[in-house]
């Protein structure tokens, strides 16, 4: 999923970390969602639990600066 995130950036022309990290996160969410059980919760699932945490603050942390650095760049 991660190497379509990078095509598809590419392809319009906004290839860069902070979108990548965001899209790659929301990859990562859908592809645990999509491979979950229907009626059973895996052991696996729990231990997830941390990673994606970690990749959801991450993600909020980049589209943050990015959006600082724009706001920086136009009152600045």
């Amino acid at each position: 999923m991660s190497l379509g995130v990078v095509v598809a950036l590419q392809a319009v022309g906004s290839l860069t970390p902070v979108y990548w990290g965001v899209a790659s996160a929301f990859c990562l969410l859908a592809l645990v969602a999509l491979t979950a059980p229907a009626h059973v919760r895996a052991p696996w699932r729990r231990r997830l639990r941390l990673p994606l945490a970690v990749a959801v603050l991450l993600a909020v942390l980049l589209a943050t600066a990015d959006l600082t650095a724009q706001v920086g760049v136009l009152f600045g």
